[in-house]
């Protein structure tokens, strides 16, 4: 781990990006196959396209749904973080419905519609197109930008149309051809067509009971799906009957991974990035998930506690170019599983899956690379999480935590991202310091304040 410090610390992610031309980000989350399901499983995901505002520089342009407040851009600029607020673009969904269009799909919109442009777009300078994921939405918005700039557009995240990365299932086929480390498990199908509920999941079931010896408990993951929204973990007759009846109800894929629950020490998530002009393949982050109990991403800390994530660093690094070769480039994200050898003090670890696209690590570890190589005080640990609150906006949490904050001096503090999650009673944050400790000091005094205004509004409404 002490050869992965110093990447993340010294800035990989951000001098990658640092290096290419204006870039236009879109992350919004919507081209993502399965994103509906996502969004009625996730309340407020169409916000989350506002994390692009931490990777973005002064004069790199941002597409967004929905405003933001001129307080957090303002905090921003004082970490020398996001736009210049001119360049952010409003592209609000003509339909009303923020989380059914694509922002590729409204920028083409606009467009075709012989709208004016932003000023800011048309000054005729190379622009590199900087989605959330590579989509089938890319190429075609890449061609009617560059018409309309007349200047190329070229794109950051491109995945090869003959490659599905997306699909857990098939892209296990592609991992184990490879040789990356699998627990055992397959794929199943459901029958969408038989007449009854356990006629339909009867594969599950089958497969469930073949692989529920290996260690008492199975995890049952949907092809398709992110959040938790299609993972099930099964140890008895009450959790298999709850699984086959949400796998019943789901419309969005007929495949589904079961493989034996392993008592994890530690999953980390292994950030890669290819670079698109010459192929350069780098390690950008290397964080440790927080997971619930059934598995749900909860956040993301660092440094990684495993012992073995050199090895993840290099099975992802030929991992990355195999896909290179096949033309992809951009940012990927490797899920690793690390374990215990029952019996022996032996450690293991095995490939979980594939995010082909930014994840929940790759925002606070441009961060921390940020703040380290601007020569500010050194921080050596995160973490970064989404949590629960009842402050009604970005002023209310300022006023409750501005001095929990990071300012630029402080060698531990706080910086809030996603602030649009506050409407949905959400925010997301990363808490910054020099050690474990220090974040977890902040924390605890986070959570604090946050109890007690809680408490004051709790009884504001009895009174």
């Amino acid at each position: 781990m002490a050869q992965l410090a110093p990447q993340m610390g010294g800035g990989k992610t951000s001098t990658s990006l640092s290096h290419f031309p204006r870039q236009l980000f879109i992350h919004c989350v919507a081209s993502l196959p399965g994103f509906r399901q996502l969004a009625g499983h996730v309340p407020g995901v169409d916000k989350y396209g506002e994390r692009a505002l931490l990777m973005a520089r002064r004069n790199d342009l941002v597409c967004l749904a929905h405003q933001v407040p001129e307080a957090y851009l303002e905090f921003l600029n004082e970490l020398e973080l996001g736009p210049d607020p001119a360049h952010i673009i409003r592209i609000p969904d003509a339909t009303g419905e923020q989380t059914a269009v694509p922002m590729a799909t409204r920028l083409q919109h606009v467009l075709a519609s012989g709208m004016r442009w932003p000023k800011q777009l048309m000054d005729n300078r190379e622009l590199w197109l900087n989605s959330f994921a590579a989509s089938q939405l890319d190429a075609p918005m890449q061609s009617s930008l560059a018409e309309v700039l007349g200047n190329p557009v070229q794109l950051i995240n491109e995945h090869p149309p003959q490659i599905n990365l997306y699909d857990k299932h098939v892209f296990r086929q592609h991992a184990d051809t490879l040789g990356l480390p699998l627990p055992p498990g397959e794929s199943v199908m459901v029958d969408r067509d038989a007449a009854t509920v356990s006629s339909r999941t009867l594969p599950v079931r089958h497969a469930i009971g073949k692989y529920l010896s290996f260690t008492g408990r199975v995890i049952v993951r949907g092809a398709l799906g992110a959040s938790g929204s299609s993972v099930f973990v099964v140890g008895d007759d009450d959790e298999l009957q709850r699984c086959v009846q949400s796998i019943d109800k789901q419309e969005h894929t007929d495949f589904y991974l079961v493989e034996p629950f392993f008592d994890v020490e530690v999953s980390p998530n292994i950030g890669m990035f290819i670079d698109p002009r010459d192929g350069t393949i780098s390690c950008v982050s290397a964080s440790d998930q927080i997971l619930d109990g059934q598995v749900c991403h909860l956040g993301n800390r660092f440094p990684s506690e495993a012992r073995l994530v050199d090895q993840m660093v290099a099975t992802a690094t030929n991992c990355c170019t195999w896909l290179r070769d096949r033309g992809t480039s951009g940012f990927l994200g490797f899920d690793f599983c690390e374990y215990l050898v029952p019996g022996s003090t032996q450690r293991r670890f095995f490939f979980a899956e594939l995010n082909p696209r930014f994840n929940g690590a790759t925002y606070p570890a441009h961060l921390l690379a940020h703040v380290n190589r601007s020569g500010r005080p050194r921080w050596r640990a995160f973490r970064a999480s989404t949590i629960q609150t009842t402050l009604p906006s970005f002023a209310a949490l300022e006023e409750l935590c501005r001095d929990l904050f990071f300012d630029g001096r402080k060698t531990a503090g706080i910086i809030p991202y996603n602030v649009g999650l506050l409407e949905h009673g959400k925010l997301m944050l990363a808490i910054f310091g020099e050690s474990r400790g220090d974040v977890a000091t902040l924390e605890n005094e986070l959570f604090l304040r946050l109890s007690n205004a809680q408490i004051r509004d709790s009884n504001r409404a009895v009174a």
